[in-house]
């Protein structure tokens, strides 16, 4: 008697214990957790079976528009993969991307849970399309596969294979990172998406670096030596005649001729102090070369040298600081 009141104790806890577990459904991440191991059958399809199955499920996911709490119900018929066989092969089709659309739409907002539904719909319609199409598709005449297999058999088709096991390996890594990038950030681009944008903003990189490029070479012109011949030695007329005509140039404003004018000076005054012999075809980096490093006049006439040759062979415009400066040169030189 006490031996059958215990197992009547035990029966009604298991009892409570069932009812319980019936009174509570599972959460959705909890169904979700349990998709890749969902104990559905595995079985051998023809593509019409397959198909039809597609047809099956593209009907039930439509439903799920107006009762999306049958979504869990709808992801654990899912199996690991369909295996469909003809003409002596076999195919094993993955579940994974229809698994994946039914978690997005599970966990989609209710905003966002029509376009997920949607590109579910849409993926169950091109797979049962694709099944279709293989299903009529002609098959080759008796004696032509064994033709094929001994023309790919040749030496030219030998490198020819499919992606190997590291290659499949990689693949497989690239796409659980590419999941787990997703799980972090929702609106994030997937692989196939972020690719163009990556490439486009390459590009418009390129093309920004080489406008810049341009637009400075366009604004910096090569300095080449040019020769100013004039009909008589610089020296000849004397520093005072060029200085006064600078002076002349500055007072119309003219501040490229004065600084033309004002660089004879200087070449004038240094020629009569004996510094270099009168020379009408010297250029004016010539004319700097030709000063011994020791001289103290050097640093001023190289002022003068650069000033010409930025405003009056480089095209730069010059101003009435840049003429300050020459005078300024001209003075150390002793052009008072």
């Amino acid at each position: 008697m006490k031996s059958f009141c215990v197992l009547l104790l035990l029966v009604g806890s298991g009892a409570g214990i069932l009812r319980a577990e019936a009174a509570e459904p599972p959460p959705v991440s909890q169904v979700s957790t349990a998709l890749a191991t969902s104990p559905a059958a595995q079985q051998v399809m023809t593509p019409a079976e397959f198909a039809s199955e597609m047809q099956r499920l593209s009907t039930q996911a439509a439903e799920l528009e107006t009762n999306p709490q049958k979504g869990p119900e709808f992801a654990a018929q899912l199996p690991k993969q369909w295996i469909v066989q003809a003409n002596g092969s076999r195919m094993e089709v993955t579940t994974d991307p229809v698994r994946n659309g039914v978690e997005s739409f599970l966990k989609a907002e209710p905003k966002a849970k029509p376009g997920a539904l949607k590109s579910l719909e849409e993926r169950l319609h091109r797979m049962q399309s694709e099944a279709a199409a293989y299903d009529a598709a002609p098959q080759l005449p008796n004696g032509l596969h064994p033709r094929l297999e001994q023309i790919l058999a040749a030496r030219e088709f030998r490198q020819m294979h499919g992606p190997s096991a590291l290659q499949l390996l990689w693949q497989h890594i690239l796409n659980f990172l590419e999941k787990q990038f997703i799980k972090l950030s929702p609106h994030m681009l997937s692989a196939s998406e972020a690719g163009p944008v990556f490439a486009w903003c390459v590009i418009a990189m390129v093309c920004a670096a080489l406008g810049v490029w341009l637009y400075r070479r366009s604004r910096q012109q090569d300095l080449i030596p040019v020769r100013e011949v004039i009909p008589f030695a610089p020296g000849a007329r004397g520093w005072s005649g060029w200085l006064a005509d600078a002076r002349a140039a500055a007072a119309a404003a003219d501040w490229r001729a004065a600084i033309h004018l004002a660089f004879w000076a200087g070449v004038s005054k240094l020629e009569s102090e004996g510094t270099w012999l009168p020379d009408r075809a010297r250029t004016p980096r010539e004319y700097l070369r030709a000063i011994p490093e020791w001289n103290t006049s050097r640093p001023a006439f190289d002022l003068l040298t650069r000033s010409l040759e930025r405003c009056w062979y480089g095209g730069r415009p010059a101003s009435q600081d840049d003429y300050t400066q020459i005078l300024s040169a001209l003075e150390k030189l002793g052009c008072r």
